[in-house]
């Protein structure tokens, strides 16, 4: 999980979440059946907003056309 949060490439980001996650499998008894998901609908007019995966959206740069 440490060595995934530096990493900025994609695929080797991903490949390092799955080996942690068949290693939680391995140890965990249980697995859970659910997560959630979060939408954000965007138009073309908005630059620069970023999707923060923890909710918390911050406007101070954002430029609508």
């Amino acid at each position: 999980m440490k060595k995934a949060k530096q990493v900025t490439d994609r695929k080797q980001r991903t490949a390092l979440y799955q080996q942690a996650q068949q290693r939680l499998k391995q140890q965990v008894p249980i697995t859970p059946v659910a997560h959630s998901t979060v939408n954000q609908p965007l138009s073309l007019k908005v630059h620069d907003f970023k999707v923060s995966p923890f909710g918390r959206n911050v406007f101070s740069d954002v430029a609508v056309d």
